[in-house]
């Protein structure tokens, strides 16, 4: 449970810290939301099979078809979409002001239709507003890539390395904290191996954002961990091209 004093801490909370447990499945049902805002923002059309209502709360409900959650045409887990709403539902967001003390969910409720293979989620209106200010601020070819990884570790990374152009360092019990791993990997090799390489190999493919890192010791042992981070200005120009305000306003998505 998150005690959340003010708005931009509660953004960090839901999207740009890697500092809690969210699936690769969580994180695309947020980016979903941040898409659709982000249309709606740019004032573009809604693509076919989205519905969004709000009642007089300004809560709001999101309808999409579940196959945008689900990573490709091979990925037909829906088990795990259940699992990633439900896991939504239960964490919740306890706030304090001077005046009154409160708790909401990430969301509400959700209803996957098994027949139509749609699913709706409603979102109180607290989420609302942290989405649609970070829909703001998110450039599209970003959301994109972000949505296509297929490791949470490599979404994680990617939160943290956009846009950095210095060195990181984290310790390794910093990063198996951050990433919800602390009783795994009890050797560094694992660590490495399981954790670090292979969001280093899904961000060197399909991300203009990856890292090169090198190990540090304190005495024999591995210690901490710093993170060069590479900007591959190619990717990112083709990124750009593609992901134009005029493209973006024409284009309709799959």
């Amino acid at each position: 449970m998150a005690v959340i004093k003010n708005k931009e801490v509660l953004q960090s909370y839901i999207i740009t810290s890697a500092k809690y447990d969210f699936s690769i499945y969580e994180k695309r049902i947020l980016y979903r939301q941040i898409e659709i805002e982000q249309e709606l923002l740019l004032g573009q059309t809604i693509k076919p099979g989205v519905i969004i209502e709000t009642n007089l709360w300004k809560d709001k409900k999101y309808t999409i078809p579940v196959k945008w959650l689900l990573n490709g045409e091979e990925d037909k887990n829906h088990a795990r979409i259940r699992k990633a709403f439900k896991d939504l539902m239960s964490k919740i967001i306890e706030y304090e002001t001077p005046d009154a003390f409160g708790a909401f969910p990430l969301i509400q409720r959700f209803d996957l239709d098994k027949r139509s293979e749609f699913v709706t989620w409603q979102v109180p209106h607290e989420i609302v507003d942290v989405i649609v200010n970070f829909a703001k601020g998110f450039r599209k070819y970003e959301l994109k890539t972000a949505m296509e990884f297929e490791s949470v570790y490599s979404m994680r990374f990617y939160e943290l390395l956009s846009g950095q152009t210095t060195p990181l360092t984290y310790t390794i019990e910093q990063l198996k904290s951050m990433f919800q791993i602390q009783n795994k990997y009890k050797l560094a090799a694992d660590f490495f191996r399981n954790v670090i390489e292979p969001a280093k190999k899904e961000l060197d493919a399909k991300s203009p954002y990856s890292f090169d890192y090198h190990v540090n010791k304190e005495g024999r042992k591995f210690h901490s961990i710093t993170f060069f981070p590479i900007i591959k200005e190619e990717v990112t120009e083709q990124q750009l091209r593609k992901y134009s305000p005029k493209k973006l306003s024409s284009e309709v998505e799959n």
